[in-house]
């Protein structure tokens, strides 16, 4: 079993309802981040060591006690989501938890909890100038993002049968690839709870895997690593490898991992 440790490097917060604003002003969400902004964010971040009230979310669609509250709430005042502008309703936020998430959401939610694990080591990523796939160019909506998984092994893309291999940006987030991503990124150096050297079992609780199934290490990770709890059918736990990730399941994995 992969025990998830409580990281010693991680700030201690003081819990203030304001500080939800704060970062989320300092870190938005709404567009892609340029390597300048990043540097800015990254500096700014360090001078606000502000500890995130779980119990408060800023979103109108998920009330307190709602299923994944904590970890919305969590996501809300780590910057790594602001959510979606309410038409008509200056400062009220959306985060549509039953809405699918996309692969370049996926891919901006990532980079934003790793460039925070980043600041001891005050790493700053540039973006290459060309990018690594064929469907993703600089310029467009979390390109440094997506670059980003590129250049550190967690998105390899889909292959074509020449060129550059595709990102699929606005394709929704299966959960299999969602282990393998979230695995990935517990690989990186730096981190303490490294998947990295993790020997996957015999079998797992879920239903549905087997030692065959696509991504069966990463998945059977997800499982003893307390990431994933699986989804309850009839008198079986399945993980579902196909379906979709929701935003607030993938609110639920982040908080498990990095919370």
């Amino acid at each position: 079993m992969l025990a998830v440790q409580t990281r010693s490097a991680r700030l201690r917060w003081v819990a203030v309802t304001v500080a939800a604003a704060l970062v989320m002003s300092i870190l938005p969400v709404a567009a892609s981040s340029s390597a300048s902004a990043t540097t800015t964010e990254r500096a700014n971040f360090k001078t606000h060591s502000i500890r995130c009230d779980r119990s408060v979310t800023s979103f109108v669609d998920v009330s307190l006690g709602s299923r994944f509250a904590d970890a919305i709430g969590w996501m809300t005042c780590r910057g790594i989501s602001r959510g979606t502008p309410v038409a008509g309703a200056p400062g009220d936020y959306h985060f549509q938890p039953k809405a699918s998430l996309t692969r370049e959401a996926m891919a901006a939610f990532l980079f934003r909890v790793q460039d925070q694990r980043d600041y001891t080591n005050n790493v700053v990523y540039q973006p290459p100038a060309v990018s690594p796939f064929a469907d993703v160019q600089p310029g467009d909506k979390f390109y440094l993002e997506i670059a980003w998984m590129y250049e550190n092994g967690i998105s390899t893309g889909t292959a074509q049968p020449s060129g550059k291999p595709l990102f699929e940006p606005k394709q929704t987030l299966t959960r299999e690839a969602m282990a393998a991503f979230l695995f990935r990124l517990q690989g990186l150096p730096g981190d303490e709870n490294t998947a990295e050297g993790f020997v996957a079992p015999p079998s797992t609780r879920f239903a549905d895997i087997t030692t065959s199934s696509k991504f069966y290490r990463q998945i059977a990770w997800m499982d003893a690593a307390g990431v994933s709890t699986g989804v309850k059918v009839g008198g079986n736990t399945e993980y579902q490898p196909k379906g979709q990730v929701t935003r607030e399941a993938m609110a639920a994995f982040l908080y498990r991992l990095f919370g």
